[in-house]
């Protein structure tokens, strides 16, 4: 009878419109990050766009713009799906990250921001590889799991402008 109720129970959820599941606590804490990680990532290539001297850094921060506009809108979509509540700033860290970024002088720029970059970059990369592969809910690894090659592009065109290595 608990089986019968429990398939029912299912099966009304999945029919009734508005019914949506509800993320695991490690699916839900990775949308988060991943929404705090692009809002940081947008707002700080858009302080790039305005203070680097370099070329080359600005059409990276033009492409990271559009990618993290890109993938955020996935994080979005899939975390209203889920019924998971995204912050509205990035974390404290990443928030003084910017704070740096600003105070720091357009001459000084490029290497700062080539090197924080590296360093976000690469972490971000290990906790979407790592939701791609463990994560519980298959929308949510989906997501992190097409994030990866974007990612790991990123700390490529990073690597490539060459700032921030001795």
């Amino acid at each position: 009878m608990f089986r019968s109720l429990v398939v029912a129970s299912a099966l009304t959820a999945a029919l009734i419109p508005g019914a949506a599941a509800q993320a695991a606590p490690r699916d839900a804490a990775y949308l988060r990050v991943a929404h705090q990680t692009n809002l940081a990532e947008i707002a700080g290539n858009r302080i790039a766009l305005r203070k680097s001297p370099d070329p080359d850094i600005r059409a990276v921060a033009v492409r990271f713009i559009q990618d993290h506009m890109a993938m955020d809108a996935e994080v979005i979509r899939v975390a209203a799906l889920l019924q998971v509540r995204l912050p509205d700033l990035p974390s404290a860290e990443q928030q003084a990250l910017g704070n740096r970024y600003e105070a720091t002088p357009a001459s000084l720029f490029d290497p700062l921001y080539v090197s924080t970059q590296m360093a976000g970059h690469a972490k971000a990369l290990a906790g979407a590889r790592q939701e791609a592969d463990h994560g519980d809910d298959v929308q949510v690894r989906q997501v992190a799991a097409a994030a990866v090659p974007v990612i790991a592009a990123h700390h490529h065109a990073l690597d490539t402008v060459g700032y921030g290595r001795p």
